[in-house]
């Protein structure tokens, strides 16, 4: 009996014993995993922040680079903007100069339309007054002075037509003699040709008396030139 007491007694603290030891060893083994997880844990959170501060980089440096670009994008079109608001101004001076240079230049026309106009006034009046005090003077009509203004115009007409007619005349009439003088000229050097050895007397008849007084010429300088150029007498 004691025997089967002390077995059981036996298995009863075998039983508490190896209870409190699997209790230990279940801790033990779940301490362990507990650790591995959160090591496991804080290294996926090592990762996770790593890649989360190159992920926040690589967006700032893109950030950056747009907004770098942006900026010269930007200062490109400011630029040109100048550029092209620079151009607009200095073709609106040029404008705006030709626009001065027109209207002075109208002004300046419009002064001598002016003073054409108050100079023709002047003028006018100038013509009135001559026309009184010359009416005045002579006792004669506007009408009647101008009449003898177109009579005193056509006698000068007349006048410088005859003189011009008459210097025709003697052009025509010095061309005429020098027309006889060469045919004269020509018509003794053949007869002249012909003469041997004693001189030789030869009549010429003349159709008129006009053809003679044109041989003859003025105060017979016809006569002595012929005679002089070939070495004959003419009576």
């Amino acid at each position: 009996m004691e025997i089967i007491l002390t077995a059981v007694l036996v298995a009863l603290v075998a039983v508490v014993v190896g209870s409190g030891l699997g209790f230990q060893l279940h801790n033990i083994l779940s301490a362990k995993s507990q650790r591995a997880v959160e090591e496991a844990s804080a290294q996926q959170m090592r990762r996770s922040n790593a890649r989360s501060k190159e992920i926040l980089l690589e967006a700032k440096e893109q950030a950056l680079e747009l907004r770098t670009n942006a900026q010269a994008q930007l200062n490109d079109q400011k630029l040109t903007l100048q550029r092209q608001q620079s151009r607009l101004e200095a073709r609106e001076e040029i404008l705006q100069g030709k626009s001065d240079a027109v209207e002075k230049h109208e002004s300046l026309l419009q002064d001598q339309r002016t003073e054409l106009i108050d100079e023709k006034s002047k003028l006018n009046d100038l013509r009135q007054q001559a026309g009184e005090k010359l009416e005045a003077i002579s006792g004669l009509s506007m009408s009647d002075a101008r009449q003898q203004l177109l009579d005193q115009a056509e006698e000068d007409i007349q006048f410088e037509i005859a003189r011009r007619y008459r210097d025709a005349e003697l052009v025509a009439q010095d061309e005429a003699d020098d027309k006889a003088r060469l045919i004269l000229a020509e018509s003794m050097q053949r007869l002249a040709s012909e003469v041997v050895s004693e001189a030789t007397v030869t009549s010429i008849s003349l159709p008129n008396d006009e053809m003679k007084g044109r041989l003859i010429g003025r105060e017979g300088r016809n006569i002595r030139a012929i005679e002089a150029t070939t070495g004959v007498d003419l009576i």
